[in-house]
């Protein structure tokens, strides 16, 4: 839950994009890819979610919307990553942020030792607090956004998009035990220590 913990995360699901993306997915994975971020945010805005407290929650937002926009870049939606931009300033929170080619990074100068403490903790949730209703209102937006792109993407009905989207992530096998899962936690570890840019292009 530390903040490299979710810059790994952020970075391991675009290899595992840019990768699926080579292999040309089925059309149900590839809706995965953007259902997984939206359950994410989900969680990220619930106030009632008491896992994770509100500094961890607020790193969810980051992580989500970093996932959205590196699953837009690939699929070509660009229309989805104007939107997002306009919703979440890359530098909401202390300890992450969000780099101009959408790949989740710990700031340099942030003191990784207040992270999560009670001050973080009251900060995240007046940051939440004020973000809610405006992210909130945006989600029919982005549900068009999506189901408008990926009918064109995949051979799926529209109706059968906005099903998936709209219900909460669950890991199938695909994201369980593919060869770069986002949830194996030895990939996530490794690439933790050594990172290479990321390329979007061909």
């Amino acid at each position: 839950n530390l903040p490299s913990n979710v810059e790994a995360i952020a970075y391991s699901f675009c290899l595992t994009l840019l990768s699926s993306r080579l292999r040309n997915p089925n059309d149900n994975l590839v809706v995965c890819f953007f259902q997984l971020p939206l359950s994410l945010r989900n969680l990220s805005l619930d106030p009632n979610y008491g896992i994770l407290p509100p500094a961890y929650q607020r790193s969810l937002l980051i992580l989500s919307t970093a996932m959205l926009m590196c699953a837009a870049k690939i699929y070509q939606i660009p229309e989805l990553n104007d939107l997002l931009q306009s919703l979440v300033e890359y530098d909401v929170d202390s300890y992450v942020g969000i780099s101009d080619d959408f790949q989740v990074y710990v700031k340099p100068r942030a003191d990784l030792r207040e992270y999560g403490s009670a001050a973080d903790n009251q900060v995240a949730t007046s940051l939440l607090y004020e973000l809610r209703d405006k992210i909130y209102e945006s989600n029919k937006i982005i549900l068009d956004i999506l189901v408008q792109s990926l009918s064109g993407i995949t051979e799926l009905e529209a109706d059968d998009i906005v099903k998936q989207l709209s219900e909460a992530f669950t890991p199938d096998d695909a994201f369980m035990f593919g060869p770069q899962s986002i949830l194996d936690l030895n990939h996530i570890q490794t690439i933790e220590h050594s990172k290479e840019p990321l390329s979007f292009d061909g």
